[in-house]
């Protein structure tokens, strides 16, 4: 498991992924804390997760519910 980790005002959110061999980056969770929740860092994780993707052309693979939710609303 790999993840993805951002910090704001003492804070970390997190983004757990996994890459396999077919060149799928597939998003298994992403956890914010409360104090940051409802200000968009949950989506900032998923496009840093977005990116990552895109510069080594993988395909994008949301198993978790938020990431799948916040990717369909932000194609």
């Amino acid at each position: 498991m790999n993840r993805i980790e951002l910090e704001r005002d003492d804070h970390t959110g997190v983004l757990d992924y996994t890459l396999d061999v077919a060149g799928t980056l597939s998003i298994w969770h992403v956890e914010v804390p409360d104090a940051l929740r409802g200000q968009g860092f949950g989506g900032e994780l998923v496009e840093k997760a977005r990116q990552l993707a895109n510069e080594h052309q993988l395909k994008l693979n949301p198993i978790c519910t938020f990431a799948k939710h916040y990717l369909d609303r932000h194609q």
